[in-house]
Parts: structure tokens; sequence; C-alpha cells
């Protein structure tokens, strides 16, 4: 066959030399390709490829005029849980797809017709190979991405093994490439690995290179097609993981017996065998057609009217982080409003490719492209007020450039439309700023390549997420501005919505503590950690809440787990410090010695010192009390109306002038004048037993009280509870 490969060769030198002895003539381009006539014109005179090969469109932008090319074309798609939104885009426009097997089962499902599944992955035998000179002193070891918004169902399993770093040497690590790469894999006895779709990744065959045992989860029905449980790699459940590493950890022969087998069998998966499959699946798919030359296979596409055509290519490549294809993709709006688009529509793509482009710049470069965007991201909500994806774009937008009040208001207005009775998600195909790589890119991305676009099971899965993420939005802004009892009710609708969101819980643990709702607080703070036990803040919250409640041997224990899963992550190292301060107090804390007297209760009030009578009223009540039991009356000053000596003064001379009481007789009474941060309100309620009714409770803990079910007591009930 003759075959040309874009938008890079994804071949090494020795692959594509075997590829060309086999009998295919093959060519690559990487220059001016954003256009299919433009690649053409590299071709030499006379020259037609049978097949035209493009890696990744979920990632890289496709030629415009693909579609149309005299030749058969194929889309290789590697990423596609991350990629549904620009698989959704241009998918139509290929002849053949290619993905892993359950990717293949998720685009089949999709409606588009002819799909193949294929390894996709492999490793490369100059790089990844045994170097019998190297020690293997790495227990256990995983080189992977560290996003976990992205790998969000991997970070419970790494926090995991990270916490066996108290019995082994475990390195969980990324950013590592190359011969450093090869390095640290064979210094490794065990690589850990886990897939983010339930593929082979390339670490099951680089580790096996490298001579590692590879450790795979055991639910993965696709790397049975590659190896034997035991015999090749070990696969793991649940149930079983410590066992398993414990077990080849202390059995060195079978370890090394399994990855010597697993050595062997890889060699049999090389580049070159995976690429002719590869050819020799597109050469059945092509011989199925008759001629196999000029036949478009992909009409759903290529009848799509110009409009749509231009939008749909503009979309795929503003969803990549290619700078060469955002511009090109204002051409393209700007030909898909000549041929009638819908006014809004360009107005929202313009704003998200003009926001797309001060991403990438800054200074007044980045202001200019930003004030542009904010200009046509208004324009589209004037044309179409009710446009959820307008609103939260405007929204995003408006908080880089600073307007978080604004901004909040167009997220309020997006929750409003997403809350009417009826509401529906707005159009398929919606870009939404910034999206991919974060958790509501990957759940965006989750629902395109979950369901056909305008199904009723599209449109509920959207309508939720949208859902979701005003109320997470909502919470956010709720307790920046210090209103934690919106803020909680925003999160906890948010967590409902979608539960396995650590940061999502951790926000809505940040409402609960600042507003003195400790139990439930704590609950949260976990539930976030066990989601992604690196969230370094809930650490922090967890640890600090436990501190606050008296708990140090508690928060030993949190923090303790926390430096262990450090030491098992060297990316993390940079939040030691941190972890070590708050260990030395809560030893410290752990070993006080607490008083052998009596506690005193702790009675708080809010005394209006304008009312000369009230607070006095309230003192004398207080000397009154029986006095079986010592007793303390904190007295609340607002800080901004006086100086609290100024106030004790007055109380000490109705002591001596009013009630006769010599100063070695004054009960224990101290007035409490200090600045609380919003988050921190909830420690002056909590300080106390009780709360005594003495007036109008200051505005700003108000809100804390009502959600902490606390209540002030009247004199009488002062008295009998000191009784």
């Amino acid at each position: 066959m003759r075959v040309v490969i874009a938008p890079f060769n994804r071949m090494n030198d020795r692959t594509l030399t075997d590829v060309r002895e086999a009998g295919h003539e093959v060519r690559c381009t990487g220059q001016d390709w954003l256009s299919y006539p433009a690649i053409a014109a590299q071709y030499p005179r006379g020259w037609h490829p049978d097949v035209f090969i493009f890696w990744s469109p979920e990632y890289n932008p496709v030629p415009r005029g693909l579609d149309c090319a005299p030749c058969f074309k194929v889309g290789v798609v590697g990423d596609w849980n991350l990629g549904g939104q620009a698989v959704q885009q241009i998918g139509g426009a290929f002849d053949l797809l290619f993905a892993d097997a359950n990717g293949a089962d998720r685009l089949r499902n999709l409606g588009f017709p002819r799909v193949e599944s294929t390894p996709l992955w492999s490793f490369d035998p100059d790089l990844h190979r045994r170097l019998p000179e190297l020690d293997r002193d790495i227990d256990i070891l995983l080189i992977g991405n560290f996003n976990h918004e992205v790998q969000r169902d991997r970070a419970w399993w790494l926090g995991r093994v990270a916490r066996l770093s108290a019995r082994y040497k475990v390195c969980l690590t990324s950013g590592i490439h190359g011969e450093d790469y090869t390095h640290l894999m064979n210094r490794a006895k065990i690589v850990f690995n886990r897939s983010i779709r339930g593929e082979i990744n390339m670490r099951c065959y680089e580790a096996s290179a490298c001579g590692a045992l590879l450790f795979y989860e055991r639910e993965n029905t696709e790397i049975r097609t590659l190896y034997t449980d035991r015999q090749e790699c070990v696969l793991y459940g649940e149930d079983d993981l410590e066992q398993l590493l414990d077990y080849y950890l202390a059995n060195d022969r079978e370890r090394e017996a399994i990855s010597e087998a697993a050595a062997r069998r890889v060699q049999t998966e090389t580049p070159s065998l995976h690429v002719l499959a590869m050819f020799e699946c597109i050469e059945r798919r092509r011989s199925a057609v008759a001629g196999g030359h000029g036949v478009s296979l992909n009409l759903a596409f290529t009848s799509l009217s110009s409009p749509e055509k231009e939008l749909r290519l503009a979309r795929q490549w503003l969803l990549t982080a290619d700078l060469n294809a955002h511009n090109a993709a204002e051409s393209a709006l700007r030909r898909a409003e000549q041929s009638g688009a819908a006014p809004a529509v360009i107005a929202r793509l313009r704003g998200y490719y003009h926001a797309q482009i001060g991403q990438y710049r800054s200074g007044p470069d980045r202001d200019s492209a930003w004030s542009a965007a904010l200009i046509h991201l208004r324009a589209s909500i004037e044309l179409e007020p009710d446009s959820v994806a307008g609103r939260l774009n405007l929204a995003s937008l408006l908080s880089e450039t600073g307007s978080h009040t604004d901004a909040e208001q167009q997220v309020l207005a997006a929750y409003d439309l997403l809350s009417r009775p009826g509401a529906a998600p707005g159009p398929p195909s919606e870009l939404y700023w910034p999206c991919r790589f974060s958790a509501f890119g990957v759940e965006y991305d989750k629902v395109e390549m979950a369901h056909q676009h305008g199904s009723s099971q599209w449109s509920e899965a959207m309508l939720r997420l949208l859902r979701w993420r005003t109320s997470d939005l909502l919470c956010r802004f709720a307790s920046s501005n210090g209103r934690f009892l919106e803020a909680e009710r925003f999160g906890t609708a948010a967590c409902e919505l979608i539960p396995d969101i650590s940061s999502t819980q951790f926000q809505l643990a940040r409402a609960l503590n600042s507003l003195g709702c400790l139990n439930e607080a704590e609950f949260r703070y976990r539930a976030a950690l066990d989601l992604d036990p690196f969230l370094i803040e809930a650490h922090v919250g967890l640890a600090q809440l436990l501190l606050d409640r008296d708990r140090p041997e508690d928060a030993l224990t949190v923090l303790n787990d926390w430096a262990a899963i450090i030491a098992g992550c060297p990316p993390y190292e940079s939040a030691l410090d941190e972890c070590d301060r708050l260990r030395s107090i809560a030893r410290q804390e752990c070993s006080r010695v607490r008083g052998s007297d009596v506690q005193r209760l702790r009675l708080l009030a809010f005394p209006s010192w304008e009312s000369t009578a009230q607070w006095q009223n309230l003192i004398h009540a207080f000397v009154r009390r029986p006095e079986s039991a010592p007793a303390l009356l904190m007295l609340w000053a607002d800080p901004a109306a006086g100086e609290p000596e100024y106030l004790m003064r007055r109380v000490a001379s109705y002591l001596t002038a009013d009630l006769n009481l010599e100063p070695p007789a004054f009960p224990d009474i101290t007035i409490v004048s200090q600045s609380f941060a919003p988050q921190d309100r909830w420690k002056l309620l909590h300080a106390a037993d009780a709360i005594i009714d003495a007036g109008p409770i200051a505005g700003e803990f108000r809100d804390v009280m009502a959600a902490s079910g606390l209540r002030a007591l009247s004199i009488d009930e002062m008295h009998r509870l000191a009784a």
C-alpha cells in the first residue's frame, strides 16, 4: 500500500524500515497539514496514496478537506476517554477508525459504522531494554501522569501503594523520559500499573522489556490477550494487592522467572508487528470496497451542510493545543458565518477562540485577547440569553480577569436556567472554557463517549454534569465571600450530583468546617482523601480540624499516613515541611500534661455594651449562680467597637461598687474581643459549653450558630446548668 501518516511519524526508524521492507510505501508529513490540498501538494508528481492515516484526532487538528480526499482515510484514536468531544466532532470524516478494544466498542455505540480494535501501544526495542549492570534497588515503581483529575480512579490505588513506603522502597513518580526512564525501570523489582480505560497501556510492554515484574488490574480483560496471570504478569485486585506484593518481593526466584517470561513474550509485540497488523486490517477493509480507491464511506460527514462542517472543524481545531489550528479556526468560523451559521454560535466560538489565544500569551497580548473574548461572549448572551455554555464561559473568563462578582452572577444565571422545569443542557457540541484535563473536562468527555448526541441518555447525563458544575462553582464563590451556609447548600447539591470528585467533597468540608459542623466536616474531609489521597489541602484541613477538636492522637494518625504517602511519592516532597510542622504540633499536644483541676464550665454571651442594664443583669445572675462547679463567663465584644481593657474596667467597677465584691472574690469573667477570619468563627462558639441569651447574637456568628444547631440558654437554664 501507498500510505501517508500525519501529522507526524509515529514510527521509529526500525519500524519504518520494517514496514517498507514488507512492501508498503510509507510517507510521513508534519508540515502544512491543516489543509489536505497543502499536504497533497507535497506528494511527488503522479504519486497518490491509497491510505491516509491520521493519528490522534483527539489531540491533533484534522486537515480541512480530508473528508473529500480520494483515498481511504483512517483515524487512530488513542486517548478516547479524554477526546470524546473531538471524536464526536470529526470522527465522521474518516472511512475507518481504530481504537483499543474498549474504545472500539464505545465508538460503535456512538454510531460510527466502521471501527476496528488493534493494539495501539508497544515499546521501543532500541530504548526499552534490560540493563544487567543495574541493581534492582526499588521494590515498587510507577512512572506516570500525576494529574489526579484525569487519573481519578487510579489515585486511590496509588495512595494504597504509597503507604507501603514504611515497609518497602516505593517510588511513584512522573516526568521521567528517555534513557532516564529505562534506567529507573531497570532498578525496579515490581512495576505497579493501572490502566485508565481498561486498555493495555505502554507501561505493560515497557516494564516487561526492561525486566521488571508487571502488576496489573485483574478486571482488565484486554491484558489477557498479552500475558497470562502468574506466568508473565501478576493480576491484582482490591482484596489481595498488598498480599501479592509481599509475596513476590519475598520470593525472588518466582518474581524473576515471571519477569523473564514476560521479557521473552513482549518481543513478539514490537511496534513493527503492531503496525503491520494494522495495515493488514486496513487492506481487508479497503478490499471490501469496490475498486478500493476514491470511494467515500463517510457519507454522514460529507453530506453535512457547509456551515455545519466548518463549525465542526473549528471546534475540533480549538480543542487542540496547536496555536496554528486556533488561528485557522477563526477562518473556519468566518466561512461558517458567511454560509449562514447562527450568530450566537459564532459569537460563542469566537469568544472561546480568543480565550484560548489568551491562555498562551502574557502581558498586554493576553489582556487584548481576553478583552476580545469578553466582547464576543457578552454578545453571544445578548443573542441567546438562555445559553448555559455562553454564561459559564463568560463566568470562567471573568474569574480569570478578576471580576469575581460578575462571574458569580453569570454562574447563578446558568444555575437558574438548569433548575427550570423541563430544563435542557443545550445543544450538543458546545465548548466549555477552560475544559480539558480538569474534573469537568474529564466528565464532559466521559459523557461524550458514552452516549450518542441528542439521545435522552446524553441529555440526562449532560444536564446532571452541568448542574454539578454550577453548584460546585457557586459553592466556591460563596465560601470565598464568607457565605458558608450558602456554600454548604451548593456543596451538598454538587456532592449529591457527582459524589466521586474529591475537590467537591473538599469544598463542602471547608464550608461545613467554617460553620462549626465539625462531625460532618470531618466526614467530608475523609471522603475527599478516600477519593484522592494526594489532595494536600484535605490532609491539612482534616489534621487542623482534629487538632482544633483536641484530638491530637487522631491528627497524628492522619499526618503519619500523609507522611508515608509523601515518602513514596517524590513529586510531593515539597509538602513534607507542612506535614512535619503539623506533626510537631500534634506530638506536643499528645504529650501535654493536662491539669488535674476540675474543668470549668465555659459560658459565652453576646451582651449589648450599649445597654448597661443588660450586661449588668447578666453579670449579676452569673455571680449569684450556684457554686457547685467552677465556671468562666466569656463576654463577646466587637473588636471594632472599642478597647476590651475599657470594658473590663467597667465590669470591675460594677463588681466593686454595685455588688460589693473585692478583687480576690471576683468571679471568672473575661472579655473576648478577638478578630476571627470568616472560616474560623466557629471556634469561638465551640470554645463554650453553652451560649447564654443576653442579647442578640453578633451577626457574623448567626450562620455558624444556626448551622451547628446551637441554641442560647436563658438565665434560669444557666443556673440549672451550673448546678
